[in-house]
Parts: structure tokens; sequence; C-alpha cells
């Protein structure tokens, strides 16, 4: 997991990044409907 800040939001640029390419990954995936 990324560092969270006191705010207690994701400070990663890694961990973001994975976020998009599994989002992107769940997108390619799945059929547009």
């Amino acid at each position: 997991m990324g560092e969270y800040t006191n705010s207690g939001t994701v400070n990663n640029r890694h961990t973001q990044n994975r976020l998009r390419m599994s989002r992107a990954m769940a997108r390619a995936s799945m059929p547009a409907p």
C-alpha cells in the first residue's frame, strides 16, 4: 500500500498507477455494453 497522509489519502504515485492499470485491465477484460 502507499503512504497515507494525515487526511487519509494515498500519497503514492506507484499506488495510483496500479489503480489506473487495474481499472484499464478491468475495462479491457469486460466488453463495453
